[in-house]
Order: structure tokens, then C-alpha cells, then sequence
């Protein structure tokens, strides 16, 4: 497992998301009926949806906030924006959802969010320093004697 030294960058781009992640969901979360009704959209799904964007307000937070940490957790986190765009713009595809336009444009707007913090994040990974384990890199000197 590779661990990395965050960038500056990134951990910016992380408690950024952190933060948009905490409002969208907090809002979600509280005001789910309120948003239904004004959006089209049922109120458990957005209840649940809000749900996870605290989640991953929560990850991005730890991550952001660790000297260093596995290069996986980052990815973990990509993954997760890229899913939750995915699943946000498939029922719309698939017409299991029909929102009034505000509804659509919010679902869009979210997705298209989540895609470009994926982005930023594969930028500040990029950008990050790679530490060699001790580990892997003794295995590879070989026995010592």
C-alpha cells in the first residue's frame, strides 16, 4: 500500500469538497419534505442522499487533516463522487425519476460538481509526495547481514 504526503492542493480540494459535501447534505438531510416539494423529487430519496454526502464530508475531512495517508483512501474517495454522480443522473436516464426542471437541473448541477471535484482530487494526487514503505523497500535490498 502506498502512503502519500498530501499536497498543499489537495488537501485544499478536499476540504473544499468537505465543505460543499457538509452543506448539500446537512440541507438534504434536514429538509427533506421542503426540497421534495420544491424539486419533484421524493423526500427519502433525498434524505438518503444527503446522508451519504455527509459521509463523504467526513472522509474528505480525516483525509485532509492526516500528515499521511494511504493512496487507496483518496481513490476511496473518488470512487465515491463518481458513484454518486452515476447514481444520481441514472434514475433521470432511466425515467425513475421525473423531477420538475429545477429538480433536473439540481441533479445535473450535483453530478457535474462531483465529476469535477474527482478531477481536482486526481490533480492533487498527482501532486503529492509518495513515500517508499519500509517494508517493501527492505524486500527489495534483500537480506541484510
Amino acid at each position: 500500500m502506498t502512503r502519500i504526503v498530501p499536497s498543499c492542493f489537495l488537501r485544499r480540494v478536499l476540504v473544499a469538497g468537505a465543505a460543499g459535501n457538509l452543506l448539500a447534505g446537512s440541507i438534504a438531510a434536514l429538509l427533506p419534505v421542503m426540497l421534495g416539494d420544491g424539486l419533484g423529487l421524493p423526500a427519502m430519496t433525498i434524505s438518503v442522499a444527503g446522508l451519504y454526502l455527509l459521509g463523504q464530508a467526513e472522509l474528505g475531512l480525516w483525509l485532509a487533516g492526516r500528515g499521511s495517508l494511504p493512496e487507496t483512501a483518496v481513490w476511496l474517495l473518488m470512487g465515491g463522487n463518481a458513484a454518486f454522480a452515476f447514481i444520481s443522473i441514472l434514475p433521470l436516464a432511466l425515467a425513475m425519476l421525473t423531477p420538475n426542471l429545477a429538480g433536473a437541473l439540481v441533479i445535473c448541477a450535483e453530478a457535474w460538481i462531483a465529476l469535477a471535484f474527482v478531477e481536482l482530487q486526481h490533480l492533487g494526487l498527482a501532486r503529492s509526495t509518495r513515500l517508499v514503505e519500509w517494508e517493501t523497500y527492505g524486500a527489495r535490498l534483500g537480506p541484510q547481514s
